[in-house]
């Protein structure tokens, strides 16, 4: 998508990305898994709702080409936060910890897109990332 629009990743956010990432993996080497889990899980739905958003900018934008695989990514994603959001349940620290909201069912992303594609006055909401990828 990126090349389509004749643009690449930033280069330094994508350093930045992969510092996070080798932290995270070096704390799941030292600090056990529910903290992993439990920040992947946040991070997961936050995506859901940056791919949703990014499929309305999209259809506003008449790049309807890009609509279809950013709602599938933002389903992808959604699995992933429910499998993350299992996860870290089980664990005792669970209740403990304040917790994110539940997404909405997975069939809503579609639903709500097609609610918005349909909708004269488009509304796309403010979606704020997380301060450690920012």
């Amino acid at each position: 998508m990126l090349g389509e629009l004749g643009t690449v990743p930033d280069a330094a956010r994508e350093r930045k990305m992969e510092r996070v990432g080798r932290a995270i993996s070096l704390f799941c080497q030292i600090g056990g898994w529910f903290f992993p889990m439990y920040g992947a899980g946040r991070l997961e739905s936050q995506n859901v709702r940056e791919y949703e958003l990014a499929a309305r900018l999209a259809h506003v934008a008449e790049l309807h080409r890009f609509v279809a695989p950013l709602l599938e990514m933002a389903q992808v994603e959604w699995d992933h936060e429910r499998y993350f959001r299992s996860k870290a349940a089980r664990h005792r620290l669970w209740r403990h910890i304040p917790s994110w909201p539940a997404p909405p069912p997975r069939e809503e992303i579609r639903a709500s897109f097609r609610a918005f594609e349909t909708t004269a006055a488009w509304e796309v909401p403010v979606v704020r990332p997380p301060w450690l990828v920012r």
